[in-house]
């Protein structure tokens, strides 16, 4: 059985610290809608995600990402893909944010690489219509 370590991928990681002009360069340059956000000490303390970032429309800001954090779902390298779609579920974002035993941000799933995994765990059988007429 795949577990999240399998299927991670290194995701985009910005400090509490930095601005929102960063966040929206590194969101438009790259195919994630949400990055993941760290304390000074690495630490992952949640998420902002596009809309966030389009909120923001100077582009000689001095607003930090501090002030958009929203809590995100994390889990640990070894949890099951359904745990990682329960937590992302959970938070309503697109990517579980694997995370070791001091909350460093290992990398990412993304909802969309597992979605096709979960989807063709069981073998469908019969006909859709014997499904539709119950």
């Amino acid at each position: 059985m795949k577990r999240a370590e399998d299927v991670m991928v290194r995701i985009p990681v910005l400090t509490t610290d930095e601005h929102m002009t960063r966040a929206r360069q590194v969101l438009r340059d790259d195919i994630f809608r949400e990055i993941a956000v760290t304390d000074p000490k690495g630490r992952y303390v949640g998420y902002i995600d596009i809309t966030d970032a389009l909120r923001v429309t100077d582009t000689k800001s001095d607003i930090l990402i501090k002030g958009f954090v929203r809590a995100g779902s994390t889990v640990p390298p070894g949890a099951s893909l359904i745990a990682v779609s329960q937590a992302i579920m959970e938070k309503n974002t697109d990517i579980a944010v694997v995370v070791d035993d001091e909350n460093h941000v290992l990398g990412g799933v993304l909802l969309s690489e597992i979605f096709p995994i979960l989807c063709t765990r069981e073998d469908l059988r019969g006909m859709v219509r014997d499904c539709m007429e119950n």
